[in-house]
């Protein structure tokens, strides 16, 4: 069976990024109606080309897959730009970025810090026109990391009571 665009879409990202819930895959093909994207991911459940975890919670690649907590992250953040990206422009980054993606001619990467690895931000590489958007735990920690000479945007996830966090941003 041959893939068409959207399920080829949802096959990589859950390749790329491990397991995500079908909000998450709703928001990134945000452009298709809620109703489309749930046949679509009931035919490729239906037809193994996925398989649903976690007690159902949860889409992967194949049942054995677990979910990474900085991927998953560095997903919520991307869900922040999403209506304004190609959902081809964005895949897995090099470590120790999660995702990289484009936006009107800037070059972004998600890095998600958690308090072991402040000394990760030496290995970024800084280029014209490349944004860091860096996930700290808290501002607290933010003030301790050393960033790159770029532009870096620190990002903090907060639960809010309903299935993803609030996302805030805050300038380096």
């Amino acid at each position: 069976m041959a893939l068409r665009e959207e399920e080829h879409l949802i096959v990589r990202w859950l390749s790329q990024y491990g397991p995500m819930s079908r909000e998450m895959i709703r928001k990134l093909l945000h452009y298709k109606p809620s109703d489309t994207v749930t046949r679509i991911l009931n035919g490729l459940v239906r037809y193994r080309k996925i398989a649903m975890i976690e007690n159902h919670k949860y889409y992967a690649i194949d049942r054995y897959c677990t979910i990474v907590p900085k991927m998953h992250e560095a997903v919520y953040v991307l869900l922040e730009f999403i209506a304004n990206i190609d959902p081809r422009s964005h895949q897995i980054a090099d470590s120790p970025s999660q995702i990289r993606f484009v936006q009107e001619k800037t070059f972004y990467e998600i890095i998600v810090l958690g308090y072991e690895d402040a000394h990760l931000t030496h290995l970024l590489h800084p280029e014209k026109n490349k944004v860091f958007l860096i996930v700290v735990p808290d501002m607290d920690f933010a003030e301790t990391v050393w960033l790159p000479d770029a532009k870096c945007i620190f990002v903090t996830l907060e639960p809010s009571g309903k299935k993803a966090p609030n996302v805030n941003f805050y300038s380096a």
